[in-house]
């Protein structure tokens, strides 16, 4: 069977189910906007389809999580605060909800690298699992302390049997069996932020903290190793809200932090600095996003503004680029295969 019927057979079972035509016109500015020029214009992109005759619009949808499949630039799966878990197969120009999870803040999306019809999500201490494109769901994570939330949920991208867990009580959680059965590996005693596996050595872990810096194990999880130290000289770079890896290169790393954005290229052992436009420890990055086949293109968004600000040159000048929303900007990401799509996602700044 060729990729496209798969792809065809996946979409149809999606709009099967949830969904019988799409058109609603936007009034607010939440949910997503879509830019296909490298931030020069945005559009919003907030059509949902009908269900039972029933028109919704994701623009007043706050979004915590924006996550595009590994294996299709146009499947994106948008998880919300409080709206619940939607999903589009056009690129954003329209959106499904899907209706079978139950309620609550969308904490984190994991796709199966391989199979697109298995997904994880967490949603507060709870993790979903569907195996049939998201006509049914089973719990495979149930944190018995209700007030502890999953904030990460991630795929070993050469082994997806095993799942990586992170927790709000800084407890990092595997699965080796596809969720049927977990353990605890480590706790970092500091709320988990995101867990990073390098795809070309996946024993090498990186998880972030809110409060403690970054961590590395180069065994799986075995032993880790603070990169704490090698942070000391950035004032706040211990307070971490987003790494990615920047290159193709495995031990290439970018962090963004209170301090701002900080490099290294030997996963960790040393850092540089981006010298931003906004400046160091004077705004706080809520987002930022990577053209990894040329890292020299760099996006970041800030803390109360609505602009996205845009590098070329590997950070040595920036552009802001304006955003047509009074909201907050809360999730960047950019299309793996075309630099110069973006998309983001909204929240309210009550929020």
């Amino acid at each position: 069977m060729n990729k496209t019927k798969i792809f065809f057979i996946f979409s149809f079972l999606f709009l099967s189910i949830f969904s019988n035509g799409c058109t609603v016109k936007p009034k607010y500015s939440n949910g997503v906007f879509k830019s296909i020029d490298s931030a020069d214009s945005w559009q919003q992109k907030t059509n949902v389809c009908v269900l039972k005759n029933e028109v919704r619009a994701l623009d007043r949808v706050d979004v915590n999580v924006l996550v595009l499949d590994p294996q299709d630039n146009k499947t994106i799966y948008l998880g919300s605060k409080k709206q619940g878990l939607f999903v589009s197969f056009d690129a954003a120009e329209s959106w499904q909800k899907i209706r079978t999870l139950p309620k609550g803040e969308i904490m984190s999306i994991a796709v199966h690298p391989q199979l697109k019809h298995i997904v994880y999500v967490a949603i507060n201490n709870q993790v979903f699992k569907t195996s049939d494109a998201g006509r049914t769901w089973q719990i495979v994570y149930l944190e018995a302390v209700p007030k502890v939330v999953i904030n990460n949920v991630a795929i070993d991208p050469l082994a997806p049997q095993r799942i990586y867990l992170g927790l709000s009580d800084g407890r990092l959680i595997r699965s080796e069996d596809d969720g049927f059965s977990w353990a605890t590996i480590n706790n970092f005693n500091d709320r988990i932020r995101e867990i990073l596996i390098n795809a070309y050595d996946t024993q090498r872990i990186y998880v972030s903290t809110f409060q403690k810096g970054i961590f590395r194990s180069d065994n799986r999880g075995l032993d880790w190793i603070s990169l704490s130290k090698s942070l000391k000289s950035y004032a706040g770079a211990h307070k971490i809200a987003k790494i990615i890896f920047q290159s193709y290169e495995p031990e290439v790393l970018i962090s963004a932090n209170d301090y701002g954005l900080l490099k290294t290229n030997d996963s960790g052992r040393t850092w540089t600095e981006y010298k931003l436009l906004t400046g160091h420890g004077k705004v706080k990055i809520i987002s930022f996003a990577v053209y990894v086949p040329d890292p020299n293109i760099i996006y970041y968004v800030v803390l109360g503004e609505n602009v996205v600000f845009r590098s070329v040159d590997g950070g040595l000048n920036w552009t802001p680029k304006s955003v047509p929303t009074k909201n907050q900007l809360s999730q960047l990401i950019i299309d793996p295969f075309n630099p110069n799509i973006l998309y983001l996602g909204m929240q309210s700044f009550s929020n």
